[in-house]
């Protein structure tokens, strides 16, 4: 009764956000425009993205100015949200508000390891953003080094573990992404004990345990597979947590002599048991499908708990990155047809 109390109102809010993410519908129709400019008209007639993408002029649309927009959306969304919730609730979503930043870092190291990179500066320069970061972005976006890069973070949590990394004679840009990664994770993994109990504490469990089972045998496969690095480099990866992934399997992954050994270490673990054969891409396909099912089942089991908010924030992102993929594909001119495997 007491969860019922408490998040009634951001429930009732979330279920009626929920109810103008995009259809199966809306994306075969996206996936049918004959150009950009045709995508982005029906989605700013038809869709709730209208808001954002109202003053775009469809005659001279870049890949990053909408993706910019879309991104307004995502936090506009998350600040709608925040308004609803109460101190704690709030704690809980600054804590996840953390991965948007983990984005923005990495977009900006992405542009300094390669600048010749196609990215763009990400719509998280947007006011909403920055009322929840501490993140100096306009400096951060600016930086041509790692030098500039970390004077843009003082005064920010993440300061202080990549400077470390800085001092490292040889660093590369996956160095730099994987400490994010770990920070991120252990952050939260700490932190939720303290924020949250009984069901919601679980749940939170179960979601972020998952993410970093999964991320570990991704990272263990792909070391192996395209670096050929040692178990001994292959363990500093690792993020220090297991769910369920016991210690003694993560040991058996890391340590296989070879692809074959990789494959049976992989079998004899829960996720393997759920897939006959675990290539890269079945990993990252069983771990979007995994989260997908959590979040689902949560969501329907638990309405009136945290799970409501980030449930939609998931299903959210998860929009934005499909939505942002058949846009790039209407570019190209791929045929509705071959653009099926990215309609929900």
């Amino acid at each position: 009764m007491r969860g019922m109390f408490s998040y009634s109102g951001i429930a009732t809010k979330t279920r009626a956000m929920g109810g103008k993410l995009l259809t199966r519908e809306d994306f075969i129709n996206l996936a049918s425009s004959r150009s950009v400019a045709e995508a982005v008209g029906y989605l700013k007639q038809r869709t709730a993205y209208g808001a954002v993408l109202s003053d775009l002029p469809e005659d001279h649309l870049h890949r990053g100015e909408i993706e910019q927009r879309l991104s307004q959306s995502l936090f506009h969304d998350f600040s709608k949200i925040y308004r609803f919730c109460n101190l704690k609730q709030r704690s809980v979503l600054e804590l996840y508000f953390c991965k948007y930043e983990i984005q923005a870092l990495k977009g900006a190291l992405r542009r300094i390891f390669n600048p010749t990179t196609r990215e763009q500066r990400s719509g998280q320069e947007d006011a909403v953003f920055q009322y929840f970061s501490k993140i100096e972005l306009e400096r951060l976006n600016g930086a041509s080094d790692i030098s500039e890069f970390l004077e843009a973070l003082k005064h920010t949590p993440y300061y202080d573990v990549l400077s470390q990394l800085e001092r490292r004679e040889k660093k590369d840009l996956f160095d730099f992404e994987m400490v994010l990664d770990m920070f991120y994770f252990s952050n939260i993994w700490k932190k939720k004990e303290k924020l949250l109990k009984g069901k919601e504490r679980e749940l939170m469990t179960q979601v972020y345990g998952s993410q970093i089972d999964m991320l570990n045998m991704m990272w263990i496969y792909r070391a192996k597979h395209y670096y050929q690095m040692s178990p001994a480099a292959i363990y500093t990866l690792i993020i220090p947590i297991s769910y369920k992934l016991r210690k003694k399997q993560l040991q058996d992954l890391v340590e296989a002599e070879d692809e074959k050994a990789l494959e049976e270490a992989t079998r004899e673990t829960w996720y393997g048991q759920r897939h006959q054969e675990l290539t890269e891409t079945d990993l990252e396909l069983l771990h979007r499908q995994l989260l997908w099912r959590i979040y689902q089942v949560d969501q329907h089991r638990n309405p009136y708990s945290m799970t409501a908010v980030t449930s939609y924030l998931y299903h959210k992102e998860q929009e934005i990155d499909q939505l942002t993929t058949i846009l790039e594909c209407v570019r190209y001119g791929l045929a509705p047809e071959e653009l099926s495997a990215y309609i929900p």
